[in-house]
């Protein structure tokens, strides 16, 4: 017996995750703090709300994500290229201080 496969089911989903949070960007940063596993603070999720709603009609993920990158960035008062060259530092580094391990390697006295 020869099985067919429709192949449509072999294709990346069509569903636009942006487009269907647009009209509810809260439901895009719940899904971005279940998919970081931390809370967003209260200024991470007004700006995730601004750069979803300057975002052009049609906008995926991936123009959600390099948006980000690019507030990030400026946010550093560093270039995009900077932040890119910067970000598996600072992923290694949280993921130190996250684990518990090194976590006394970033205590700091007081007065610092």
């Amino acid at each position: 017996m020869i099985l067919k496969i429709d192949p449509s089911v072999l294709q990346p989903s069509k569903l636009n995750l942006l487009a269907a949070g647009r009209a509810e960007p809260e439901f895009i940063v719940q899904f971005l703090e279940q998919s970081v596993g931390t809370k967003l603070s209260t200024e991470k999720k007004a700006s995730i709300h601004t750069i979803i709603s300057e975002l052009p009609e049609g906008a995926g993920m991936r123009n959600l994500y390099e948006a980000i990158k690019v507030q990030e960035a400026a946010s550093l008062g560093v270039t995009v290229e900077q932040y890119e060259a910067l970000s598996p530092v600072l992923e290694a580094l949280q993921g130190m201080l996250t684990s518990g391990y090194h976590a006394a390697l970033f205590e700091q006295p007081a007065d610092v």
